[in-house]
């Protein structure tokens, strides 16, 4: 921020301080100038945050994490630019802190749009914690990262050379995943053991995925903010990227009814189906596409329809034989491939590696993925059509036989009938097309590709 206008700000506190919030302008006010500074700063914004139930605590408790793990990843040397990825977490932190400070001093017209949208809904609190923490990741990813990159490397010089480093940090989100829902589980007074049902494990790959969409984006988004040499040029560009992720931001309000349906419970249909609306229209505005391995599985209990998808097998050696282990080929394998850890090898069940993915099972596909294998679900899934019938003639609706109709159902609700497109149903559920299946399904009728 400038010397002038913080100067004017700090006299402005200075002259209202009965009318504004002071613990927490205090806890934000003091750019940090250490790490140190920023876990011990964000372990008493968590506490403030939590002593007044603000759902702004699941974020700084995620981000001060974040800290940590890439402190251990620069001690550790698992990274090559150690410094660099130092002043990332400062800076990266004091965009956060600057824009707490302004919001509450209050300063409105100062705030970054996106953390603008993300502190009015924490405090009116109408949404559950997982979107409220995905509107925070939003901001700091979309908004604060891209112009922290973008400065870390001086204009004359080039951000590929961090490249590598920066996408190596991926791994830790998706490893921090599964604690993160614990968390939300312990707050809201669920059983840890959530996690492990299906739909559960949907919302947190869902989350997942949008991180890599996210950070992807960052990265991109900062190789174009360093390009412009011009100042006019660079604000221009930034207004433009704050407008951007405010709409990504509003997109994602509308996932909570999906993110913070009650956990162990099925999700209704239109819920579903609002989901892969709104889904794909953030990895749309992100420059992406969403994953089928989401697009037709989200709140079904069951294997879902899945188009192939790459199967990381240095995850899954991780995963079964420890961090130390990884995949390597080897000729004495009918698929070519173990897991090895020092002097120990272990074969690799694919077909049970793609079942842990949500797949039925592997497929050999050559050069088109990175290990030559991917995963492969079945083609068809189950239609609701009660579901259906609810979501547009209200809850009194429901789905009835006809023999007038071509594909045998309608909706009704007291006296009146309406039709049903069953395209048009399955295309909401990110399916291609409805197809009669007789006695494999109640309704004789499911969605497929």
């Amino acid at each position: 921020m400038r010397p002038l206008l913080r100067s004017s700000i700090l006299g402005l506190l200075f002259l209202c301080s009965s009318a504004l919030s002071q613990t927490l302008v205090d806890l934000s006010g003091a750019p940090y100038k250490t790490v140190t500074e920023v876990k011990k700063n964000f372990t008493d914004l968590r506490r403030y945050y939590d002593s007044r139930r603000d759902r702004r605590a699941l974020f700084v408790n995620v981000y001060r994490q974040v800290t940590v793990n890439i402190e251990d990843l620069i001690r550790t040397k698992q990274v090559t630019h150690g410094p660099w990825l130092n002043e990332l977490i400062l800076g990266f932190a004091n965009e956060y802190r600057e824009a707490l400070w302004l919001y509450e001093l209050p300063v409105r017209s100062r705030v970054p749009g996106p953390w603008l949208f993300d502190f009015d809904n924490a405090r009116t609190g109408t949404l559950g914690p997982p979107t409220q923490l995905l509107l925070s990741m939003n901001s700091h990813i979309l908004y604060d990262l891209p112009r922290i990159v973008a400065e870390s490397v001086p204009a004359a010089g080039s951000l590929a050379p961090y490249r590598e480093d920066y996408f190596k940090l991926n791994p830790m989100f998706r490893d921090m995943m599964p604690d993160l829902f614990r968390t939300l589980y312990r707050d809201g007074g669920h059983p840890e053991e959530s996690i492990n049902h299906p739909v559960e494990k949907i919302k947190l790959r869902v989350l997942y995925l949008l991180v890599l969409q996210m950070r992807k984006f960052a990265w991109d988004k900062a190789v174009q903010l360093h390009a412009l040499k011009d100042p006019t040029a660079r604000e221009a560009f930034v207004r433009g990227l704050d407008q951007q992720v405010q709409k990504i931001s509003q997109v994602e309000s509308t996932l909570d009814p999906f993110l913070s349906n009650e956990p162990g419970k099925a999700i209704p249909w239109a819920v579903k189906a609002r989901a892969i609306r709104g889904l794909r229209q953030i990895f749309e505005l992100l420059g992406g596409t969403l994953p089928s391995i989401f697009d037709t599985e989200v709140g079904v209990n069951q294997p879902i329809p899945l188009v192939n998808f790459d199967i990381d097998l240095n995850t899954h050696c991780r995963r079964h034989h420890g961090a130390a282990s990884f995949a390597q080929r080897s000729a004495r394998e009918s698929n070519g491939w173990l897991c090895a850890a020092g002097n120990q090898v272990w074969g690799i069940d694919l077909h049970g590696a793609c079942r842990e993915l949500s797949g039925n099972y592997a497929v050999y596909v050559g050069g088109k993925a990175n290990n030559n294998w991917q995963c492969v679900g079945p083609s068809e899934k189950d239609i609701d059509l009660n579901d259906h019938c609810r979501q547009y003639h209200g809850p009194s609706a429901f789905a009835k036989r006809s023999a007038r109709e071509s594909n045998g159902w309608l909706c009704a609700a007291g006296r009146q009938v309406w039709g049903i497109d069953l395209h048009g149903a399955c295309r909401e559920l990110g399916m291609g097309r409805a197809v009669y299946v007789g006695n494999r399904s109640n309704n004789n009728w499911r969605c497929a590709r």
